[in-house]
């Protein structure tokens, strides 16, 4: 699927890279329009025991992962998701769209960071997950050994159909933070309240589980619009505007510059009709 954002907001982020260097080699995106998903490591630690994961690609655009319900308690609910293995990040960075999933059925999915010695009862890392059968229904994880610990939350009401922007990040000093957005509007932030630096790296990518409690029948989530790099490589959506205008303040200021220093040597610009610096504050009125 196609980016879905607003125009305004396409023309900031084009604005943004032309003003900007090259991204570095470890900024990755997929929109899933290859309907494929070359390059990515499924994770799906029950598959021998009856309980696999599926992925598909509704319409050919978008990335659809589905755990199949464990009936072994023992060996934890059924979960799956997709890992880019190829890509180790310290400081991290990842969001994804997410474009539909089943809000009657208790499961938790999301975003990972610092995932590690990926396997059954192995799993170490972060995770960012949405539970649609809890109150503090957005989390911040800690995984050892695939066992979760809490260690930052909040509450955000999600209405099926709608898409949301969901990202994570985490530094080096143990600090994460889980947001989500919807359009350029920022709905929810989560972070933890302790710097946690159990783990220092790893792989990015996404999570479904089902829950534990309640009428579980596996967990199922589509998704659109990956990236991962080890910082945010564009603004968040409340600061595109600020973007826009520092972009055309400094377009504004390079052109007098260029103007004065034309006149300097003698050949001066052509003329063109006055208008108002908008990035220059106005003069104070008089008392």
């Amino acid at each position: 699927m196609s980016w879905t954002r607003a125009a305004r907001p396409a023309v900031a982020l084009a604005t943004l890279l032309w003003l900007s260097p090259a991204a570095p080699a470890q900024v990755f995106t997929d929109n899933f329009n290859t309907g494929t998903d070359t390059g990515w490591t499924r994770y799906q630690p029950l598959s021998t025991f009856g309980a696999p994961g599926t992925w598909s690609f509704p319409n050919g655009n978008t990335y659809r992962i589905q755990a199949a319900h464990n009936t072994n308690a023992a060996l934890g609910p059924g979960r799956a998701g997709s890992v880019r293995t190829d890509l180790t990040y310290t400081n991290f960075f990842v969001a994804a769209d997410l474009v539909n999933w089943d809000n009657a059925v208790p499961q938790s999915f999301g975003l990972a960071g610092r995932l590690n010695t990926i396997g059954l009862g192995t799993t170490n890392g972060y995770l960012f997950l949405f539970d649609t059968n809890a109150t503090n229904n957005f989390n911040i994880y800690r995984v050892t050994g695939e066992n979760v610990t809490s260690i930052g939350n909040g509450s955000l009401t999600l209405t099926p159909g709608t898409t949301y922007r969901l990202s994570f990040e985490g530094n080096t000093a143990g600090n994460f933070t889980g947001r989500v957005f919807q359009g350029t509007t920022q709905l929810l932030t989560v972070t933890n309240g302790t710097p946690d630096t159990t783990y220092g790296a790893g792989f990015s990518g996404l999570i479904v589980a089902e829950d534990t409690a309640g009428a579980i029948n596996g967990a199922d989530a589509t998704w659109d619009n990956y990236l991962s790099a080890p910082v945010n490589p564009v603004p968040e959506p409340g600061t595109w505007a600020l973007t826009l205008l520092a972009a055309a303040c400094g377009f504004a200021h390079r052109r007098k510059r260029l103007n004065a220093a034309a006149r300097i040597a003698g050949t001066p610009p052509p003329p063109r009709a006055p208008t108002p610096d908008r990035c220059t504050p106005p003069p104070a009125s008089p008392p």
